[in-house]
C-alpha cells in the first residue's frame, strides 16, 4: 500500500520589479538537502546555483529565474525560506567598539525591497541621446564571474544591462548590436555621462534592513543588512 502524500500549501507574492504575481510552494526536505550541500561547499557559485534550482522547483508559474533581477531573486528566496522554515532568523554580530557579541532576531515577513525615489532606468546622456537600462540578473553575474579585473567586470555588466540606446530619430536595440559596437559606445561617453549610468546601479532597488541598537558603552549603533548573505550568515 502506498504511503499518503502530503499536499503543500500554495502562497503568492508580487515581484518587486514588475508587480507580477508569482505562486510558489514551500521547499521540501529534498530542496533543503540541495541548499545544505551547497552551503557546506562554501562556494558562492554553488550556493547561487542551489538557490536557483530550489526556486525553479518551488515556483509554480512559468518564469525564468536566472533572468530575474538579482533583487527579485533574493526577495523570492527570502519569502520562500520564511514560508518553508521559519519567518524568524537569528543573527549574531560583534560590535567593533566594545568587542561584544550581540544577538538579534529578524522577522523575514517584514523585509521588503527598498527603492530609491530618484531611481530611474531611463538615463538622458545629452539633449538627444539616452539609454534604457535593465537590472543585472544572475545569468549576467555568472557570465562575468570569471573576469579577474573589477573594472572590466563592471564594464561587462554595464554593457549587458543596456537594453536600448535612443536618439532623436531612432531606438537602437542592443540585441542587434555587436559587443564591439556597445563597447565603442561606452568608451565614447564622458566621465559625467558614464556616472549617470553608474548611478542606475548605485540607486537600484535592494533587499535591505537596518538594525538599530545601543551597545554596552551606551553608543547608538546601526547594522545595515544587504542581500541574502547578510540575512542568512
Amino acid at each position: 500500500m502506498a504511503l499518503p502524500k502530503i499536499n503543500a500549501p500554495i502562497f503568492q507574492l508580487k515581484l518587486p520589479s514588475t508587480g507580477q504575481n508569482i505562486r510558489f510552494r514551500p521547499f521540501l526536505v529534498r530542496e533543503e538537502k540541495i541548499l545544505l550541500i551547497a552551503q557546506e561547499s562554501k562556494d558562492p557559485s554553488h550556493i547561487i546555483e542551489a538557490v536557483v534550482q530550489v526556486l525553479n522547483n518551488c515556483i509554480i508559474d512559468d518564469i525564468n529565474v536566472k533572468e530575474l533581477p538579482a533583487f527579485d531573486l533574493e526577495y523570492l528566496f527570502l519569502k520562500l525560506r520564511s514560508k518553508s522554515v521559519n519567518n524568524i532568523v537569528g543573527l549574531k554580530f560583534r560590535d567593533n567598539e566594545d568587542d561584544l557579541l550581540y544577538d538579534f532576531e529578524i522577522d523575514l515577513d517584514t523585509i521588503e525591497v527598498v527603492k530609491s525615489p530618484t531611481h530611474t532606468n531611463k538615463i538622458v546622456l545629452t539633449e538627444d541621446v539616452g539609454v534604457v537600462m535593465r537590472y543585472p540578473s544572475i545569468s549576467v553575474a555568472q557570465t562575468v564571474a570569471a573576469v579577474d579585473d573589477p573594472a572590466k567586470e563592471f564594464m561587462q555588466v554595464v554593457a549587458a544591462c543596456i537594453e536600448s540606446v535612443w536618439d532623436e530619430d531612432t531606438v537602437y536595440e542592443m540585441t542587434t548590436q555587436s559587443a564591439e559596437e556597445v563597447d565603442d559606445f561606452l568608451s565614447s561617453l564622458s566621465v559625467m555621462q558614464f556616472q549617470r549610468i553608474k548611478d542606475f546601479f548605485d540607486t537600484a532597488p535592494k533587499l535591505t534592513h537596518t538594525i538599530n541598537y545601543k551597545n554596552s558603552k551606551g553608543s547608538e549603533r546601526k547594522i545595515v543588512l544587504n542581500g541574502l548573505n547578510d540575512f542568512f550568515q
